[in-house]
């Protein structure tokens, strides 16, 4: 099973634990180049065809959750202050200035580190840049540690993660006129 076979796996399990996707099997709602939208009852995904970078929402969460390949586990780092791990990495959309970031590990031989990626536009932490980041590429996005560097073909991109976003949308909506007292704000969506 590749690594994004496994990161389907785990959102397919966020669904069906939500109850979300139940006697509905996966139907492919677009592809663009090397990325597919996916989406599986209540759980869109977003995925390259190289299965480094992906991406994930679903009506439970109101979120998105990004999820990168690790690929040097020496940069997996325990955190003590939060008691967990973290993937250090340093990323870059096309030509420009790298960042670094540190995304979640569950467990220290996972093959894939979580960003939450919050909807409110007044909140810009590292998930939000890197979410960002990855918008903004056109050519290719690129992420190294100390052992070397990965590059994903950011080739048609733009668009994928636009239909990705009016998909879960979709479901937001859904959701917040079912649970909440104030719907979320539209150009929240749009981030």
């Amino acid at each position: 099973m590749n690594a994004m076979t496994k990161i389907l796996v785990a959102l397919l399990a966020l669904a069906l634990a939500t109850g979300a996707a139940m006697g509905q099997a996966p139907q492919v709602l677009n592809r663009f180049s090397s990325w597919a939208i996916v989406r599986s009852g209540e759980l869109i995904s977003l995925s390259s065809d190289s299965g480094n970078i992906g991406a994930g929402c679903s009506d439970s969460t109101m979120t998105y959750l990004m999820l990168v390949k690790i690929i040097d586990h020496s940069a997996v780092v325990w955190n003590p202050d939060v008691k967990a791990f973290y993937f250090h990495f340093t990323a870059w959309a096309d030509d420009g200035p790298p960042s670094d970031f540190k995304l979640l590990v569950a467990d220290k031989g996972d093959t894939s580190a979580t960003g939450v990626v919050v909807l409110n536009p007044e909140f810009n932490d590292q998930n939000t840049r890197l979410w960002a980041m990855l918008k903004a590429a056109r050519a290719r996005f690129s992420y190294s540690t100390p052992s070397g560097t990965v590059r994903v073909s950011a080739v048609d991109l733009a668009p994928a993660i636009a239909r990705f976003q009016e998909e879960c949308a979709k479901i937001f909506v859904a959701n917040a006129h079912r649970k909440l007292k104030e719907p979320i704000p539209m150009q929240w969506l749009n981030r």
